[in-house]
């Protein structure tokens, strides 16, 4: 219970930290531009992946991401999946070592 609260914490530091380094948004104008109201929109991007989008992260973001990752499981996951692609490379090389030794 302790360690949750911890990272709780951490969380939530995290968020304060990243609202509070967000940059200043620039006064509204009370004319447009000229050029951006005669350039076209670009589309809507195509749907992604059902991943959440990762912004790069330094420093203490980037600890607190891996805290966060750790806490919920994630990098145990991620670390499991790749164990489990490596032996499935090792087993597909060694039958198809034993495919040709046969032949």
């Amino acid at each position: 219970m302790r360690n949750l609260a911890i990272i709780l914490i951490i969380v939530l530091a995290a968020i304060a930290i990243s609202l509070l380094m967000r940059p200043a948004a620039p006064p509204p104008r009370a004319m447009p531009e000229p050029a951006a109201v005669a350039a076209p929109r670009p589309a809507a991007p195509a749907a992604g992946p059902a991943q959440p989008e990762r912004r790069a992260a330094t420093g203490v973001v980037a600890d607190l991401h891996a805290a966060a990752d750790y806490a919920t499981g994630y990098t145990q996951l991620k670390a499991k999946k790749n164990t489990q692609k490596t032996i499935q490379a090792i087993q597909d090389q060694h039958n198809q070592e034993l495919e040709q030794a046969l032949k």
